[in-house]
Order: C-alpha cells, then sequence, then structure tokens
C-alpha cells in the first residue's frame, strides 16, 4: 500500500500513470485492450497477413510421440493456439 501511495506522489496523482500499457507491433500506438500483440482487429490482420506470407500458409507440425507429421493453417496456430489433441483433426503432412 505504501508503494501504491509513493508511486502517486512520484507520478502526480495520476491514475493513468499506474496503468500499464502495450505498444502494437504494427502501428506503434500504445493501447491497454485488444488483442496480445496488437492493438485492432485490423492491425491484427496485417500482422497475421505479414506473419503468413513470411512463414506460408501452412506448416509441417510433427506430433512428439507418434512421429506423425501433419499441415497445420499458420492463421490457426497464431489465433487459436495448437494443442497435442487438436492434431488428428488436420491432413498428414505429404512430403513433395
Amino acid at each position: 500500500m505504501e508503494a501504491k501511495r509513493k508511486n502517486e506522489k512520484e507520478s502526480g496523482g495520476h491514475l493513468l500513470s499506474n496503468m500499464k500499457f502495450r505498444v502494437c507491433v504494427v502501428c506503434g500506438k500504445l493501447y491497454k485492450v485488444g488483442r496480445f500483440y496488437t492493438c485492432s482487429e485490423g492491425c491484427h490482420e496485417r500482422f497475421v497477413d505479414g506473419i503468413v506470407e513470411e512463414f506460408g500458409e501452412s506448416k509441417r507440425i510433427v506430433d512428439a510421440v507418434t512421429g506423425t507429421a501433419y499441415k497445420v493453417p499458420t492463421r490457426e496456430v497464431l489465433e487459436r493456439g495448437l494443442r497435442h489433441e487438436d492434431l488428428k483433426k488436420y491432413p498428414k503432412w505429404k512430403e513433395p
């Protein structure tokens, strides 16, 4: 409690100075609410499109238990994450 009062005194008593903001990786804007790396849906779409352009539409993900490789869309990995149980719903990777 004492530390909070000290911070308020040092910051002039402003509540905003105690809030934690993030910086959008796309536009550089400070934001409090939004996605983890971006400030808005528009910036999120540009971020994901850039990642997909850089690394491809899908990734080869190998099940560590079975050694089976699956073709998983990059966008889904970024937006939903990936759990071991989810791998079975994706098609198996076919080597070219």
